[in-house]
């Protein structure tokens, strides 16, 4: 094999991907921006189109498509959000357009996680999807639990189970209810079918198709001073005294920021770790200006050399901190937990990057590694 090409709608699910490449024994980074894949190694690239309109997010994954099939690269995978949250359908119908595939097999689940989809529908925990927080999500709020419906696909969607017979065209969405159904699905992907969906799928998929390598060395551990960087406000904070970001400071006061930014720094010096986070507001472009202030604040940290490790919670924060930083390239060096996994910039590889979806809790290991510091 060549090489292994996956793409993700935001960073956090470009890393989970990378992540379960590392696992799997392959040399595994993460790009922002798109590039030659590695000769022999996995490359998950981060297209950031998960806000996007459906008609901009086709034509970014047309783009990438088109790049990719110019490059005669090996196994390709579109990562999805797992309750299909982004313009899943346009995505993967460009996509898969681009490449020449005739089907999109599409599993979004994860039974791991307890998500599945039994007879068109959507559960978490055996709750419909639309019962759950993700009703109340503020870019992407369910309304459904039926499959199709999320999807918006009409004739093109068709949900089918593992046994039965597919359609010769169009997007196939599995139904799984176990590990064991991804594992079926697994093993019916063709060269006529676009591979998309959630981890599980990808896992899977590289067990069915002989692409697990030996074990990867997963004993690096970032050296300090850690940055804790609370970016998703829906998340649960796991610091009890945190520098919170200053109103004013959102509002756009820039000594403010300043302020705060010199605060924290000199307390990286003292403390060897230290956690920010910021209240909700209600300003116009308020995450916005938090994620840039967040940006600003690892940027000064770094150059200053008051920083080994930085952790993210949220993919949009993350995202802005590696754009502000040029760093559009990074390499897997550990994996935690499925989900959480620790990233080293090619640009800078003094500096450790470890970032999670808000929605997942911190590993106990590495809460201890980096706390214990204090």
């Amino acid at each position: 094999m060549k090489s292994l090409l996956a793409i993700a709608d935001d960073l956090t699910g470009a890393a989970e991907i990378a992540a379960i490449g590392h696992r799997a024994g392959w040399r595994a980074e993460v790009l922002t921006r798109w590039s030659e894949p590695g000769e022999g190694a996995l490359t998950v690239l981060d297209t950031d189109t998960r806000l996007s309109p459906p008609d901009v997010a086709a034509r970014t994954l047309a783009a990438v498509g088109r790049s990719i099939a110019a490059g005669a690269s090996g196994f390709v995978f579109k990562k999805t959000d797992s309750v299909l949250r982004g313009p899943v359908l346009a995505e993967v119908s460009a996509l898969a357009a681009a490449l020449g595939r005739r089907t999109v097999l599409l599993l979004p689940a994860n039974p791991s996680l307890g998500r599945v989809i039994r007879e068109g529908r959507y559960f978490v925990n055996d709750v419909p999807l639309h019962e759950t927080a993700f009703a109340r999500d503020p870019h992407h709020p369910v309304h459904t639990a039926d499959v199709a419906a999320l999807l918006g696909g009409g004739a093109t969607v068709s949900v089918r189970t593992p046994d039965q017979d597919l359609p010769a065209t169009g997007i196939i969405v599995g139904a799984v209810a176990s590990s064991a159904d991804v594992t079926a699905w697994a093993r019916r992907l063709d060269g006529s079918m676009l591979a998309a969906g959630g981890r599980d799928f990808f896992a899977a998929a590289l067990r069915a198709h002989g692409l697990v390598r030996d074990g990867a060395d997963n004993t690096f551990c970032p050296a300090r001073p850690t940055l804790f960087i609370r970016g998703s406000l829906a998340s649960p904070t796991r610091a009890d005294d945190i520098l919170a970001l200053p109103p004013r400071a959102v509002a756009g006061d820039e000594g403010a920021l300043d302020r705060w930014i010199e605060h924290v720094v000199i307390a990286l010096g003292t403390e060897g770790f230290v956690a920010v986070s910021c209240a909700r507001s209600d300003q116009p472009n308020a995450p916005a200006r938090i994620r840039a202030a967040y940006a600003e604040l690892v940027r000064h940290a770094v150059h200053s050399h008051a920083v080994r490790h930085v952790l993210v919670e949220g993919g949009a924060t993350a995202s802005a901190i590696l754009n502000l930083l040029g760093w559009h390239r990074l390499a897997v060096a550990r994996e935690w937990v499925p989900g959480v996994a620790t990233l080293r910039p090619a640009a800078e590889e003094k500096i450790a990057v470890t970032m999670k979806p808000g929605s997942y809790v911190w590993p106990e290991e590495l809460w201890s590694h980096v706390t214990t510091a204090r």
